[in-house]
């Protein structure tokens, strides 16, 4: 077998899920087919020869959805040789499925699989195995708007799924390895969240006084990270361990938190330095009366000789 991807796109993060369109390659050798050489070279068709002759029924472990691409008619084709030998090419849209590890978001690398089985007939029947040279292939033109693949990266193997009740079934398992791209998250989510943090710190070039511009500013900071924050967690499914974004929109917080919190601080004890300085001139201004009344002078030299 040999699997040809046109298109991958629509990695859902949220759903740990990818849309593929692929071909899907089969060759085998059926000696019931065999026919006179001089009755021609090769017979060939589509899904009407498809369903009068033997082939092999399969199904995709990892499916969520999936549909036979069809433009104008559905998208087979099968050729048939004088000694028998069966090529057969179908056409897939593919929804698979694909469990994401999320710890390091936005700067993961996420492993997506498409794991073909045999459907009826188990290893003592049909064994299915990856064509010897080009297991998997990209088309050129092959791009992903989130993340890169590295077409040289992608393992095929094979693989036996055993069952309990029902025995051993071949099938054939070609992994893919999706970096994703850091660019556009450091565009939209750390570069406007670093600029905030330093905007915040404003505040501590700003008068004690100035009140209404330093809450303002503090609150307003502060509710606009943890609106950002919100529209990058509405992508993401709700997972129950931390993630790399949630340390930087935590870590961020908490720096904005902290800025808004040193004008109560500064205001407090420039109050209570305001009501200290106050109580000491209040009491030197008590003192210098008293120095001044006619009577403390008489109090002081009573008793002796003024």
């Amino acid at each position: 077998m040999q699997l040809e991807v046109g298109y991958l796109g629509t990695i859902n993060s949220k759903a740990m899920t990818f849309e593929v369109h692929l071909t899907l390659r089969h060759w085998w050798k059926d000696s019931r087919l065999e026919f006179n050489r001089s009755l021609g070279e090769d017979v060939v068709g589509q899904l009407s020869l498809r369903n009068s002759i033997w082939t092999p029924t399969l199904f995709f472990h990892n499916e969520k959805e999936s549909e036979l691409v069809q433009t104008t008619k559905d998208n087979v084709y099968v050729k048939v040789g004088s000694n028998g030998e069966v090529y057969m090419a179908v056409r897939f849209r593919l929804t698979l499925s694909c469990p994401m590890n999320l710890v390091n978001y936005p700067m993961d690398t996420q492993h997506c699989s498409i794991f073909i089985m045999s459907w009826f007939y188990d290893v003592s029947m049909l064994i299915l195995k990856w064509k010897d040279h080009e297991k998997c292939l990209i088309l050129p033109s092959f791009s992903l708007p989130e993340h890169f693949l590295d077409s040289s990266s992608i393992t095929c193997d094979d693989k036996v799924t055993s069952y309990s009740t029902l025995g051993n079934y071949s099938g054939l398992k070609a992994l893919f390895t999706l970096e994703r791209e850091f660019k556009y998250y450091m565009i939209e989510v750390y570069v406007p969240v670093m600029l905030l943090v330093i905007v915040s710190w404003i505040s501590f070039w700003l008068d004690i006084h100035a009140v209404p511009a330093r809450v303002a500013l503090g609150i307003t900071t502060i509710l606009t990270v943890i609106t950002n924050s919100r529209g990058v967690k509405d992508s993401i499914p709700r997972v129950s361990y931390i993630k790399a974004v949630d340390v930087w929109y935590l870590s961020c917080t908490l720096l904005v938190f902290f800025a808004f919190l040193e004008f109560p601080l500064v205001n407090f004890i420039a109050r209570k330095a305001r009501s200290k300085m106050a109580a000491q001139m209040t009491n030197s201004g008590n003192q210098n009366s008293s120095d001044q009344n006619p009577n403390r002078i008489f109090q002081v030299c009573e008793g002796i000789e003024c």
